[in-house]
This record gives C-alpha cells, sequence and structure tokens, in this order.
C-alpha cells in the first residue's frame, strides 16, 4: 500500500467515527434518547421537548401559507416524536 492509499485509508476511518471538527466522542444511545414528551408554542413557531437532559427547543420557519398551516405543520412533527418515544421502565 502506497503513502497515498494510506491517507486515503485514514481518512476514511476517521470519517467514519466523526463529524466534522468533532473532538469528542458520540453519546451513548440512552443519552440520545428524549424522554419528551414534545409540544409546540402557540404560535406554532417551534416544539419543545418536556426532558430537561438537553432542554431541546426546535424552530419552525419555511413558506408556510398562514399562522394555521405552520401550527398544522408543528402538530404533525409533534405526534410523530411523540410516537417514537420510549416508555420508562417502572
Amino acid at each position: 500500500m502506497d503513502k497515498k492509499d494510506e491517507r486515503k485509508l485514514e481518512i476514511d476511518q476517521s470519517s467514519s467515527t466523526a463529524g466534522p471538527g468533532d473532538e469528542h466522542e458520540y453519546m451513548s444511545n440512552d443519552e440520545l434518547h428524549d424522554k419528551g414528551p414534545w409540544h409546540r408554542d402557540v404560535h406554532g413557531k417551534q416544539i419543545s421537548s418536556d426532558d430537561f437532559t438537553h432542554d431541546v427547543v426546535l424552530r419552525i420557519s419555511g413558506d408556510f401559507y398562514n399562522e394555521e398551516q405552520r401550527k398544522a405543520y408543528a402538530d404533525n412533527l409533534v405526534v410523530k416524536l411523540n410516537a417514537g418515544l420510549i416508555p420508562e421502565k417502572s
């Protein structure tokens, strides 16, 4: 294997384990999972989770006809996110 092939292999291996500029190890699946539940704000401009581990708030913007369409879009996202929640163990 020549130096060019070695460098390509090194780049391929590093890119599969980290994102651009990422010097930290990835979190485990348990740390990444949001416990929710998710809900939208009254204007449909953001959705947030009641899980305070990461205090996630996602902003919603785009080409909507009106506020009602944006609210419906936010509601749809909330339903999908809440459907994927894993019940806590008792």
